[in-house]
């Protein structure tokens, strides 16, 4: 459902764009849409993107460190984003790794584009 709103949103930003082209208000291109657009796709598209990423490396006939079980929570990944806080190791998650280092992140370099 979130996915489906993020491009029914963005769907409508983009015909806000073609009114605002076809009525010649090009200041609010420039002062409504590109804010809109950045940070809509910028926060909730990046989200999206997350959601694909745990889809395809996350499953239940994975072996154990990639199983359903060990996949990250988005909704914790998604507030510590917004409050610019370190994530934190679930200690519940321990078993998951066993010997590999336990990263708590999907992807090399999450914690660093958060950030941004």
């Amino acid at each position: 459902s979130l996915i489906f709103g993020v491009v029914h949103m963005t769907f409508g930003v983009m015909l806000s764009l073609w009114n605002k082209l076809s009525r010649k208000q090009y200041h609010q291109v420039l002062l409504e849409f590109i804010p809109q657009i950045v940070f809509l796709l910028g926060i909730f598209g990046y989200l999206v993107i997350m959601i694909f990423i745990k889809w395809i490396m996350y499953g239940a006939n994975v072996a154990d460190p990639f199983s359903e079980h060990c996949a990250p929570n988005l909704l914790i990944t998604f507030i510590n984003m917004m409050l610019m806080k370190e994530a934190d190791v679930d200690i519940k998650m321990d078993k998951c790794h066993g010997a590999i280092n336990y990263e708590i992140y999907m992807y090399p370099g999450q914690g660093g584009l958060q950030k941004l």
